[in-house]
C-alpha cells in the first residue's frame, strides 16, 4: 500500500470513535456516580453506565488527537502552508467559533433548566455564562486541535527538515513504548499536583481544556505525526500485531476499572468528602 492511498481503517476507526463519544456522553446521564456538573442527570442510575464512562474516557480523546496528528503533515506537504491554513480555518476554526457562540449557551443553560433553577435564559447568557458557567461544551476539542495544528505548522516552517516525506522508519521497541508511557504519566502526575482530575480552565475565554490531560493529548498528537513520518500501518512500515495489543488493552482495562470503582466507592463512603466537580461548571449547591 502506498502512503498516498487512503487508509480506510483510519476512517473506520474515526467513525467508531465518534460513536463511542456519543455513547460516553449519553452514559454520563445514567452513571451511578454521575458528576454533579453534567447537563442532565436521570434519577435512575446504573453501574453499567459508570463502567462505560470510565473505560471510554481513557482512550477516546487520545485516539482522536492521534488520528488528527497522523494526517497533519501529509496534508501540509500536499497543500502547502497557505492552502493548509485556509482549509483548517473552514473545517475547524469556523465550526468551532459558530458552535461556541450559537450552540453552547443553550446547552450550558440545560444545567439550570434541568434542575429547575429560576434564572431566565437572557439573564444566564449575560451573567453566569460569562462567569462561573462558561464552557465550550464539546467544541473544546476543535479549539485545542486548532491550537496544536498552529503550533506544529509554525515549528515546521522554522525547521523545514521536519516536514520530510515518510520513510520506512524503525520498528519501535520496548524502550519506545515504555518511554511514551512514562512521559505521558509524568505530564499527568505533574499537573495533578496543582489541578483536580475534573478541573477545566479557559485562559482568556479562548481555549478550554483539562490541565491534567492537555500535555498528554499533545504528545498523542505528536505521536500521530511521528507514526505517519515512519509509515506506521502501511505495507512498508510498522504494523502492530492485533492479538497481543488486544490482550494487553483488555487486561489493563479490567485492572483500571476495578481500581477506579474501588477508589470512587472509598471516596463516596468517607463522610464530609466529595469529589470536586468541574471548575468551569456552575456550582449548584
Amino acid at each position: 500500500m502506498q502512503l498516498t492511498n487512503r487508509l480506510h481503517f483510519m476512517d473506520n476507526l474515526r467513525g467508531i470513535i465518534i460513536v463511542m463519544v456519543i455513547l460516553l456522553h449519553t452514559s454520563l446521564c445514567y452513571m451511578a456516580y454521575a458528576p454533579e456538573w453534567w447537563y442532565v442527570l436521570d434519577p435512575d442510575r446504573s453501574l453499567l453506565f459508570t463502567c462505560i464512562v470510565l473505560l471510554l474516557d481513557v482512550f477516546i480523546m487520545p485516539a482522536m488527537f492521534f488520528i488528527s496528528g497522523y494526517f497533519t503533515f501529509s496534508s501540509l506537504r500536499r497543500k502547502g502552508t497557505s492552502l493548509f491554513i485556509r482549509d483548517k480555518v473552514w473545517r475547524i476554526a469556523l465550526p468551532w467559533v459558530m458552535g461556541v457562540f450559537l450552540m453552547v449557551p443553550p446547552l450550558a443553560y440545560m444545567i439550570y433548566f434541568s434542575r429547575s433553577i429560576p434564572l431566565p435564559y437572557l439573564d444566564f447568557l449575560t451573567g453566569d455564562f460569562l462567569g462561573k458557567a462558561y464552557q465550550q461544551a464539546h467544541y473544546w476539542f476543535l479549539g485545542v486541535l486548532l491550537g496544536f495544528i498552529i503550533v506544529v505548522t509554525v515549528i515546521s516552517k522554522l525547521f523545514p527538515a521536519l516536514l520530510k516525506k515518510p520513510d520506512n522508519g524503525k520498528v519501535p521497541g520496548l524502550f519506545f513504548h515504555t518511554g511514551f508511557i512514562v512521559l505521558t504519566t509524568l505530564f499527568f502526575l505533574g499537573a495533578d499536583q496543582f489541578f483536580s482530575l475534573d478541573a477545566w480552565i479557559h485562559p482568556g475565554y479562548v481555549f478550554v481544556f483539562q490541565p491534567v490531560r492537555i500535555a498528554g493529548l499533545f504528545v498523542w498528537f505528536l505521536l500521530g505525526i511521528y507514526c505517519e513520518q515512519n509509515r506506521w500501518f502501511t505495507d512498508t512500515g510498522y504494523n502492530p500485531k492485533e492479538l497481543p495489543w488486544t490482550l494487553v488493552s483488555l487486561t489493563f482495562g479490567i485492572l483500571y476499572l476495578a481500581w477506579k470503582l474501588t477508589l470512587i466507592r472509598n471516596l463516596r463512603s468517607q463522610p464530609g468528602l466529595r469529589i470536586k466537580p468541574k471548575q468551569s461548571s456552575c456550582d449548584l449547591n
